[in-house]
Order: structure tokens, then sequence, then C-alpha cells
């Protein structure tokens, strides 16, 4: 019988053009997409500070502030 693990996840984006790197991974949250982490006190902070949006899957996609560049990638999502 499988064990549930003991940590819940969340999805998140980064919020306010920052780029957030996710610790465990070394790697940079993507604007375009939510990333899965798990529900911890790292986590919590970026949440709390405003770092970062707490996201549930069905909202994954996320526009941030405009800016030109961020409005030119818009475009193109939009336009697929």
């Amino acid at each position: 019988m499988k064990s549930k693990s003991p940590f819940r996840f969340i999805e998140v984006i980064p919020s306010k053009n920052l780029k957030i790197t996710n610790p465990e991974t070394g790697e940079r949250l993507s604007v375009e997409s939510s990333t899965r982490v798990p529900l911890n006190a790292y986590w919590t902070r970026k949440i709390e500070s405003g770092d970062v949006l707490k996201v549930s899957p069905a909202e994954q996609k996320h526009e941030p502030v405009n800016t030109e560049k961020n409005q030119r990638v818009s475009n193109k999502i939009l336009t697929k």
C-alpha cells in the first residue's frame, strides 16, 4: 500500500515581474505557467510578501505587469 506524501503542494507564479528562484531546483519560476512547489515556510513567506501568487491549476496562466516586452509575449500567446 502506498503511503501519501506528508507534504502538501501548491501552484505558484511570480508576481511583479520578479525573478524568483526555486531553492530546491535552482531554476527560476516561469512567468508563462505555474510551478508546483511544496507548501512550506519558504513559499508561505514568498506568498505573504507578494513575491509569488498562489494559483489554482485552472488559473495557471498569469499576466504579469504589462511592459512592452510582456505585451509582445501576451500578444503571441493570444494569437496562437
